[in-house]
């Protein structure tokens, strides 16, 4: 499968002219939050997006059915991920909307049509990223590449019910598909998004021009400075760390919250940060120690599969639908090191800390 991008030019006018069509073209053809839902029998968008890869194998003997309707082959090209065969695409899909998929390489034509991209329908807009997976066959296949760029999933809506708007500048950090800050913008004067990957910068300038709203995104680290911005938002990397060939993943809940906490604020800023805390047995407070005095609250986010609990870890055991291990050999490493660290429990927290 070709990733998405690399040939499309969005500042051209064709280029253009196609992005401003598409979202039309979709909602002509029935395709938003609630019908790709429906059709993969989710109870709303939310549970779609949250269990993304279930929803599509357990739509997998369906395909066929699917593919009758504008709305159900737009599922399952762009939510699940899968093919069609080319007739059925012609037939199923109006014409004005195959030129604007096809100018903007959104899929691969030949005697199967498939997608390049994935278009994640939310609050009212469209989102396209990578695809998270594709189901050419009976289960889904993960997109393991290293700069991948997320469809809005589960933390991301987490945070999004987690935080409000409050006016001012709002800057999103590792942005991603622009997803945090495109849904927050009519709360704030301007919004920012920065993230190191410069594909995510690539996919959020696109769905601010596919929806129509104000954006500036760019590629940068939280290192670079939030000084400025009235609002912060960072969905941090939701993992608990692991010890691989002798060594630790780098970018760990402490060293986030440790370099956030150096960093120059705005007077009456604020700063939300969505972070997924390892807890050392007898250190409750251990973001306290980590921000050394600065102004914060915490609060736990009820987010269990962002959590593993002390008598998961106790038992050795990571919990059922648990999304911070890739199976079991990583969920191994993973209690391993939770064991030799004296780590109690793993907790998802919303951190907030005022300038």
């Amino acid at each position: 499968m070709s990733r998405w991008g690399a040939d499309v030019d969005i500042d051209s006018p064709d280029i253009a002219h196609a992005i401003a069509g598409l979202v039309p073209r979709l909602r002509e053809s029935g395709f938003d939050e609630r019908s790709a839902a429906r059709v993969l029998g989710a109870r709303d968008v939310d549970d779609l997006l949250r269990r993304s890869a279930l929803h599509a194998l357990g739509s997998y003997g369906r395909v066929a059915e699917l593919v009758r309707t504008s709305e159900g082959m737009l599922t399952q090209l762009f939510v699940r991920n899968g093919d069609a065969e080319r007739h059925q695409y012609t037939s199923v899909l109006g014409r004005d909307l195959r030129i604007i998929l096809e100018t903007l390489g959104m899929v691969e034509l030949g005697d199967r049509v498939r997608p390049t991209v994935s278009v994640s329908p939310h609050s009212g807009m469209f989102f396209l990223s990578d695809p998270l997976f594709s189901c050419v066959g009976e289960r889904p296949v993960m997109n393991l590449s290293p700069d991948l760029v997320m469809p809005p999933h589960a933390s991301s809506l987490v945070m999004r019910q987690e935080v409000s708007g409050r006016g001012g500048r709002l800057l999103d950090v590792g942005t991603g598909s622009g997803f945090l800050a495109l849904t927050m913008a009519p709360d704030h004067e301007s919004v920012t998004g920065i993230d190191v990957n410069p594909r995510a910068v690539f996919f959020a300038k696109a769905n601010a021009l596919v929806n129509g709203r104000a954006g500036d995104f760019r590629v940068a680290g939280f290192e670079d400075g939030l000084d400025g911005h009235d609002h912060v938002v960072f969905n941090a990397p939701g993992r608990p760390p692991r010890d691989r060939a002798g060594g630790l993943d780098p970018f760990t809940a402490e060293s986030i919250v440790r370099e956030l906490g150096k960093a120059p604020l705005k007077a009456g800023a604020l700063v939300q940060v969505l972070v997924i805390v390892p807890v050392p047995r007898g250190r409750p407070d251990v973001v306290a120690e980590w921000l050394d005095g600065r102004d914060h609250t915490v609060t736990e986010v009820d987010a269990p599969m962002f959590a593993i609990p002390a008598a998961a870890v106790a038992k050795g055991r990571v919990p059922a639908r648990c999304l911070l291990v890739d199976g079991p050999d990583d969920a191994g490493l993973v209690m391993r090191h939770l064991h030799e660290k004296g780590i109690d429990q793993v907790v998802p927290l919303l951190l907030s800390i005022r300038g």
